[in-house]
């Protein structure tokens, strides 16, 4: 479990100098925004979750904000992390209410972004 939580901090500083790399930059965010309304509509769809693909779009999520950063160094860092395990079992462990909350906070992520172009 500890393992688990170094990985997590990892990916949170590197995630955060993406973010500031991608505002340096005036990045446009728009496929950031297209994911996060794929997996709304996984969210709010009407059956069983689909966990398996919204995994994948967390994880893409993700991934496409870093290289919206432009560093070849970040994302080579970043990818070497294996983070598409991790994102299932964040996902695995999250209700709809959990599940939106997250989506929330992406969503603010992606206004940081945009609001500096």
């Amino acid at each position: 479990m500890q393992e688990y939580q170094h990985l997590t901090e990892v990916q949170a500083y590197l995630e955060a100098l993406a973010i500031r790399f991608a505002c340096e930059q005036h990045a446009d965010a728009i496929a950031l925004e297209q994911i996060l309304d794929t997996m709304d509509g996984l969210i709010e769809e009407k059956g069983p979750f689909h966990i398996q693909k919204f995994s994948e779009l967390h994880y893409r999520f993700h991934f496409e904000l870093v290289l919206l950063a432009g560093n070849d160094l970040l994302t080579l860092t970043y990818s070497r992390l294996n983070l598409g395990e991790a994102a299932l079992l964040f996902s695995q462990t999250l209700n709809k209410r959990g599940l939106k909350k997250t989506q929330d906070e992406h969503r603010k992520l992606v206004a940081a972004i945009k609001s500096q172009t």
